[in-house]
């Protein structure tokens, strides 16, 4: 991968924990200019951090790291813990966002306070995952993107939830999360669910210049987990790498 290519990824993803991009150029790029790709994958795994990542515990993502570029970034939305939805918001948007609270902001314990979720946890705390931002994103006025809209609004940062969309021709998205990336008003999106093989998910990457996915949360993983989880990853690297395109892994929230 060129300098120019982690350049750019690093800059256009700076909301990442961790990165890791791996891919080819359609063309060579001359001197001073950016690398292209005809199709870039971004994979979510939450809360993914480098100690997850080793020879032995996620070989697929280890021997990608050692191929492609990696980065290790700090995570940051519009509040102080990036839950998954505002993380996604965040890609889309290209700067600071979050998704509504389920509580006040003014009721929201501090970082440290945060609980893994437990069915005794106090109704205080017991958030069902990072801020309840975990399974279904809900649909408001017909659109899943609304309440996002409404809600940065308000806020100083200039975020516009979901215009990376409209900065491509169409995009496929896997998983309920990454809509909120790309469902600005106008923006061609379409919903898939996850193949089972490399072989399934060429085509698919293939269907549309961008691809956003959610893959399972890293966050207090199991050996088993991880194994896993990077069984399903190397699936899509493999897929990626056979639609000649870019593939970025990367951790775009803290927690969940």
């Amino acid at each position: 991968m060129s300098k120019n290519r982690l350049t750019w990824a690093i800059v256009a993803l700076c909301a990442f924990v961790t990165i890791v991009a791996v891919g080819r150029t359609v063309a060579e790029p001359t001197p001073g200019e950016p690398g292209r790709a005809a199709h870039v994958v971004l994979v979510d795994v939450p809360s993914l951090d480098w100690s997850d990542i080793t020879n032995s515990s996620m070989p697929n993502l280890y021997q990608a790291a050692q191929q492609g570029a990696t980065g290790l970034l700090t995570t940051r939305a519009a509040r102080s813990v990036t839950c998954p939805w505002d993380g996604w918001l965040t890609v889309g948007a290209g700067n600071r966002a979050r998704y509504p609270s389920p509580i006040p902001e003014d009721q929201l314990p501090a970082p440290a306070e945060l609980p893994n979720p437990t069915p005794t946890a106090s109704p205080a705390l017991a958030m069902d995952g990072c801020l309840g931002q975990i399974g279904t994103v809900p649909t408001t006025n017909g659109s899943k993107i609304a309440a996002a809209v409404t809600e940065n609004k308000g806020l100083p940062f200039g975020a516009v939830p979901g215009a990376l969309g409209t900065a491509v021709s169409c995009t496929t998205v896997v998983g309920d999360g990454p809509a909120l990336a790309v469902g600005a008003r106008g923006a061609k999106v379409s919903a898939a669910e996850a193949p089972k093989t490399s072989a399934g998910w060429q085509p698919l990457i293939e269907q549309c210049p961008l691809l956003l996915a959610t893959a399972t949360p890293a966050e207090a993983a199991s050996s088993a987990s991880l194994a896993s989880l990077d069984a399903t990853l190397g699936t899509i690297i493999d897929g990626a790498k056979s639609a000649g395109a870019t593939i970025i892994v990367a951790g775009i929230s803290q927690s969940l």
